[in-house]
């Protein structure tokens, strides 16, 4: 298990990613990394990396009170 704060360094290094969401911690979601290995670090200009990045920063975003 690794701790990161790094959206990028998460999805370079990991193979799964665990969101969690604010206190009381929650899971908001796992996702199966989608990117092959051996990874090299011109995969970080690739769109597929930069799609996973789009998601995880969707799932950080504060979740808008719709009233």
């Amino acid at each position: 298990m690794f701790v990161t704060h790094s959206l990028s360094e998460a999805a370079y290094l990991s193979d799964r990613i665990v969101v969690m969401g604010p206190r009381p911690a929650v899971i908001k979601e796992i996702i199966e990394v989608p990117l092959q290995r051996p990874r090299h670090p011109s995969l970080m200009r690739r769109p597929e990396f930069h799609a996973l990045i789009d998601r995880l920063s969707a799932l950080l975003l504060p979740e808008s009170d719709e009233s």
